[in-house]
């Protein structure tokens, strides 16, 4: 499958693969949950793995929104915008997940999060290297 091109040829990565899996695990870690611990483990760990998977999809469809310009400060520009957004946005979400997602199991969101985070970043080294 050929990853699409911009203006300038150069690759732009198909960082929609790593959120689809990104998403799956999620999935997986509440249907685990749920077989384990019940209603609120599963929704503890959905809610976990959306914390990953949210700012992550905002920081793909962010990070190469200048991917066809020549401008290299542009490109940096939109890579650290993107980051900044990300980061506020995992805060923003932690935040809310915990203010108004009760009942909760703390450790379950924090292992969803973890276990999604990790599955992207194996992900991102093997959806996204050149072969």
């Amino acid at each position: 499958m050929m990853m699409g091109r911009s203006s300038t040829g150069i690759r732009k990565p198909p960082t929609h693969r790593v959120v689809g899996l990104q998403c799956l695990i999620a999935v997986m870690a509440a249907g685990i949950a749920w077989s384990v611990g019940g209603l609120v483990a599963a929704k503890s760990a959905l809610l976990g793995g959306l914390i990953v998977v949210l700012p992550n999809a905002y920081f793909a469809w962010r990070a190469f929104a200048y991917n066809a310009t020549r401008s290299a400060a542009k490109v940096v520009g939109g890579l650290i915008q993107a980051e900044i957004g990300k980061l506020l946005f995992t805060a923003l979400l932690f935040a809310a997940v915990f203010k108004f997602g009760q009942p909760l199991q703390y450790g379950v969101v924090f292992a969803a999060f973890g276990c999604v985070l990790l599955g992207g970043l194996i992900g991102s080294a093997l959806l996204l290297t050149e072969r």
